[in-house]
This record gives C-alpha cells, sequence and structure tokens, in this order.
C-alpha cells in the first residue's frame, strides 16, 4: 500500500469513526481530519498524489458500508482542504493569499478553527471561493478537471437521514437510542450556531 493510500486509509477512519460515534468530545472529526491534511501537506504531497488519495479516501469510505454517493461528496470535501494546506490549487491559493505550505497550514487551521467551522462540511465551505468571482476561460477549464461534485449532484438530506437511521438500525440501535442521539445533536448544534 503507498504512502498516499495509507493517508487516504487514515482520513476515511477519522470520518468513519465521526460517523459512527460523532466524534469524541475532545477531538472532532474535522481535527483528526485536518490533523492527517497537514501532516500530508508538510510531507510533501504533490498534484499527483490527489486522483490516488482521493480514490483511497471512497475505497475506505464505501468499504465501510457507506453510499458511493457520500463517499464521493466527503472525498471532495477532504480534496479541498488538502490543496488549501498544501497549496496546490491556482485559484484557491490566490483567493486566500498563499504563497507557501506554511500559509495554506495556517489558513485551514485558521478556517477550522473558526466557530462557523463545527465540521468538515462548513470547513470546506469556509475555504471556497466566493461563486461571485469571474473565472477566467483557463481557470474553467481547470476546474472542470477537479474531482469536487457540483451542487446539483450532492444527495439531499433527507435521503442521507434515510441512510443513517436504515444503519442505526442494522447495528441494533433503538428508536429510542436514535432519538437521544438526534436530541444530543440538535442541542450541540443550536449551541455551535449562536
Amino acid at each position: 500500500m503507498s504512502n498516499i493510500e495509507t493517508l487516504g486509509t487514515r482520513i476515511a477512519k477519522a470520518m468513519i469513526k465521526g460517523d459512527e460515534v460523532k466524534a469524541k468530545a475532545d477531538e472532532s472529526t474535522l481535527d483528526k481530519v485536518c490533523d492527517e491534511v497537514i501532516k500530508a501537506a508538510r510531507s510533501g504531497i504533490t498534484k499527483a498524489d490527489l486522483k490516488p488519495l482521493r480514490a483511497s479516501i471512497v475505497s475506505q469510505y464505501v468499504g465501510a458500508g457507506n453510499a458511493e454517493a457520500s463517499a464521493n461528496t466527503q472525498a471532495s470535501q477532504v480534496m479541498r482542504l488538502v490543496k488549501v494546506a498544501a497549496n496546490l490549487d491556482k485559484k484557491l491559493s490566490e483567493y486566500h493569499g498563499i504563497n507557501t505550505v506554511e500559509e495554506g497550514i495556517a489558513t485551514l487551521e485558521m478556517v477550522a478553527s473558526a466557530a462557523s467551522s463545527t465540521s468538515l462540511k462548513t470547513c470546506y465551505e469556509g475555504l471556497a471561493v466566493p461563486t461571485g468571482d469571474i473565472a477566467s476561460d483557463e481557470e474553467i477549464a481547470a476546474e472542470s478537471e477537479s474531482s469536487e461534485p457540483l451542487a446539483s449532484e450532492a444527495n439531499e438530506i433527507g435521503h442521507l437521514f434515510s441512510e443513517f437511521l436504515q444503519k442505526a438500525f442494522d447495528n441494533g440501535h433503538t428508536k429510542m437510542e436514535i432519538a437521544q442521539y438526534l436530541a444530543q445533536v440538535s442541542i450541540d448544534m443550536h449551541r455551535d450556531a449562536s
């Protein structure tokens, strides 16, 4: 197994554990993923490593019983974090003023630690280039080769929730356990939002 596949495995496991346990109190899924991304950036990950890394994350995530669409979405979110931290995407680097890997890592850490970044998705969104910017033909061509899905390709929240419920039932959880978990998640989300 290559170093990139190993990295993909560690990132996917951090996401999977976060899905199953909703992360330990002192270390969230986002923290774990960011730690792995920062290690990869500091070790010299390159553009050539991006596709094998993404494939490894998807493979591990699907192998853990998650839907392929969900795995693709999660992998795309991680890839943006990698591209920023390792200074591998011209458009993202220009927008965030990143010239070095250390500046990329600092940007990732700043966005991940912001009060609005409570999950991989919110960090991913926080690192996005605003859509109001007009891209050149060159940038559009480069973006079309990107592995990130379009917003129109994202699964509906109701579908994702029904998958969660089915997995919870398949793993022996009762309706009461699920309801208590959802109540706690709701409380945590409201607390984080304020």
